[in-house]
């Protein structure tokens, strides 16, 4: 099936807007998930919510977004 330049445009808009709104609310549930207690094992930092947990740490590849380390681990300075 051929579609116009203006419906493939549209519906490439309307994936990108889906994908927008689960990104915008996987961020809103980092920010409202408390980690009690957490702190950072490398540096001590404390981790109150997921968006902390998550800002703190650097991904050495965006592949995985569940690894990282900590840039302050004073293993490593």
């Amino acid at each position: 099936m051929h579609r116009s330049k203006w419906e493939i445009l549209t519906a490439r808009a309307n994936e990108m807007r889906e994908k927008l709104e689960r990104l915008e609310s996987e961020i809103r549930g980092l920010e409202m998930t408390k980690t009690p207690n957490t702190v950072c094992t490398g540096c001590g930092t404390p981790l109150p919510t997921e968006r902390d947990f998550a800002g703190h740490f650097l991904i050495p590849n965006e592949q995985l977004l569940n690894t990282g380390y900590c840039p302050n681990n004073r293993r490593n300075i």
